[in-house]
């Protein structure tokens, strides 16, 4: 049987074209209008993504002010592009070029990997389909002492 598959055209045909396409496959992923929300081990939210076109996207971070002791929402528009199996997100917006493209999101685990000096830091991330930005704002601690 396996000498009959290795001869038939089609077959051989079929399998050509898997291995031409699939590795296109991760690359034509449209993210265009989709979110992540993101939590770490210590904060069961801690920010997320929204892709609003198919190369750029809005980061939120939920952040904490020592002054006045809460947590606030920090967002910021940067580039991204789609590269075999990761989400490879830049400095800067479109307007300021782009910049260098610092951080990731592997698309099989939607993990959140960001390079610092002694490793990484990472967020586990999965799809949202509500309001991302009100999902945060409600994930808030007004007051933390």
């Amino acid at each position: 049987m396996r000498y009959q598959c290795a001869n038939n055209p089609l077959a051989k045909l079929a399998v050509v074209f898997f291995v031409i396409m699939f590795p296109y496959e991760v690359v034509a992923l449209d993210f265009n209008n989709k979110s992540l929300i993101c939590s770490t081990k210590k904060f069961p939210i801690k920010g997320g993504f929204h892709f609003i076109n198919k190369i750029e996207l809005i980061k939120y971070n939920i952040l904490y002010d020592v002054s006045v002791k809460s947590e606030y929402i920090h967002s910021s528009r940067h580039c991204y592009k789609v590269v075999e199996n990761e989400i490879i997100i830049s400095e800067y917006n479109l307007s300021n070029y782009c910049g260098s493209y610092v951080t990731s999101i592997d698309v099989g685990s939607l993990i959140y990997t960001i390079p610092i000096e002694k490793g990484f830091l990472t967020a586990n991330c999965e799809f949202y389909d509500g309001n991302l930005e009100n999902k945060l704002k409600s994930g808030l601690n007004i007051s933390i002492n």
